[in-house]
């Protein structure tokens, strides 16, 4: 896996096949309630997959696969710190790429969406 530089959403150059697992880290830990997911352009929400764990495996075998990954916080309690949860990628021929900007609870209410890009 290789990322494509410059590219919003982020994109990754990988192999036929190639596997992926990207993990997340929220803070404070219990901040996160849900992590869902789909492999779509659009996801409505009866098309979202819950993420089990802290960690998401996929394998890609398909080109130009958009990943869109959705974060359901526990709203803070008033004055506490907001959550937000960092997220790493690694390939199974043993690339890491740390997303550099985390995920974090929205003041809004909106849910926080990273949308990634895996071309074979």
């Amino acid at each position: 896996m290789q990322q494509v530089p410059n590219s919003n959403p982020r994109k990754f150059k990988c192999s036929n096949g190639e596997q992926i697992t990207i993990k997340f880290t929220a803070t404070p830990e219990n901040s996160l309630s849900l992590i869902k997911f789909c492999f779509k352009g659009s996801c409505p929400e009866n098309e979202q997959q819950e993420v089990s764990g802290n960690e998401l495996t996929f394998t890609i075998n398909s080109p130009g696969t958009p990943l869109q990954i959705f974060f359901f916080f526990i709203p803070a309690a008033p004055g506490a710190a907001r959550g937000k949860c960092d997220v790493l990628l690694t390939s199974s021929t043993g690339e890491t790429f740390p997303d550099p900007s985390p995920v974090r609870e929205s003041t809004t209410g909106t849910v926080p969406r990273k949308i990634y890009i895996f071309e074979v």
